[in-house]
């Protein structure tokens, strides 16, 4: 009524003058919804126009269109109808709209790699209890890293300006050695403002943490670890003890799949959604330019989870790789190659500029 001045029913009617491309019904030709609205204020229905057509001969082409097509407006009208009297055998309830059962779609979804729809559906997640730090003071930051040395194997991350290694400034590390357990030491933080927060001498910090990631008996986990080895390598430490890579452990596994990001391998393994960078780097006072604006209450738990999660995905991997028959060329190709290739990334490849133009 309020965008017609029409009544439902009256719907039908103006459909059935008017037509309906989208539905093949042709309706009077030459008739359209404005024509056919007029008529029904005037006269109620296509009957009631058909009733009164001779009121119509002052209009000569409208009479002769809706006299020449009477039979095809009753069949137009009644074939937009719907047939309210169909019997269906459910009760109205169960078209309740109920809660979706996430798991059902996560599995769908993450067959169909519908990637953004997965993340949308995720797993109800189990109740977990997660213990993640922040360390400033080098005597705690020792402390930790001795549990370090103890470890079978720790999970290292690091944060940074930049997505290019060669470019990217150290802004701070994250280490896991058990699960839902990660620690953040931020070194290269920016404070805005009246911001205040403690950070530790990046120098300090470095001079710590290097004899144990150059011990090659220490082993260490990462995603894309290639990428901290180049940053970390660029301030003075050769990192070592480097035995797995998720991501690469990821697409051995999975060579069809299109993404192995860590975000991706969390959905499709451990059911968990991450915390996004652009939630991490989200502010409304401010633009973020990397993550060194980031302030500390947000930086902690997303560098701590990406240390904490590729230490659970390593977890997974390995006895899949192990059944898959994978661990022996994941060991002796993959894991070997990366300091090679990241030597190559780091010296860079002679390009004659005048050659390349030509």
């Amino acid at each position: 009524l309020a965008e017609f001045n029409l009544t439902p029913t009256q719907i039908i009617d103006m459909l059935g003058l008017a037509g309906d491309t989208a539905d093949n019904i042709p309706g009077v030709p030459g008739v359209g919804p404005k024509t056919a609205m007029k008529l029904l204020e005037a006269h109620g229905s296509v009957q009631g126009i058909y009733d009164h057509l001779d009121e119509l001969k002052g209009k000569k082409a409208l009479h002769k269109k809706l006299s020449d097509n009477r039979e095809q407006a009753f069949l137009s009208r009644r074939l937009v109808a719907i047939d309210q009297h169909v019997k269906i055998p459910f009760q109205i309830e169960e078209f309740k709209a109920v809660p979706p059962d996430k798991n059902a779609l996560s599995s769908l979804f993450q067959t169909l790699e519908f990637r953004q729809l997965q993340k949308e559906f995720t797993r109800e997640p189990e109740p977990m209890e997660k213990t993640y730090v922040c360390l400033t003071d080098l005597k705690k930051i020792k402390q930790q890293l001795n549990h370090l040395k103890k470890a079978d194997i720790f999970a290292i991350d690091t944060e940074t300006t930049s997505k290019h290694p060669m470019r990217a400034e150290l802004v701070g590390i994250s280490f896991s050695h058990e699960p839902h357990k990660a620690y953040y030491i931020p070194v290269g933080h920016v404070a805005f403002g009246n911001e205040k927060f403690e950070q530790p001498d990046r120098q300090a910090v470095l001079d710590l943490i290097k004899p144990i990631l150059e011990d090659a008996a220490i082993s260490k986990v990462g995603q894309n670890i290639k990428y901290d080895y180049i940053v970390l390598s660029r301030c003075g430490i050769s990192m070592q003890g480097m035995v797995f890579d998720t991501m690469i452990a990821s697409h051995l596994l999975n060579p069809s799949h299109r993404g192995h990001s860590l975000d991706q391998i969390a959905l499709d393994f451990l059911d968990h959604k991450m915390i996004s960078y652009k939630e991490a780097t989200a502010r409304e006072d401010r633009k973020i330019n990397n993550f060194s604006e980031v302030d500390l209450e947000k930086a902690v738990p997303y560098a701590c989870e990406d240390a904490d999660i590729t230490l659970m995905a390593c977890e997974k991997f390995k006895p899949m790789l192990e059944s898959e028959g994978l661990t022996r060329l994941f060991e002796t190709v993959e894991m070997p190659l990366i300091p090679v290739l990241m030597k190559m990334e780091m010296a860079g490849i002679r390009v004659d500029p005048d050659r390349l133009a030509k």
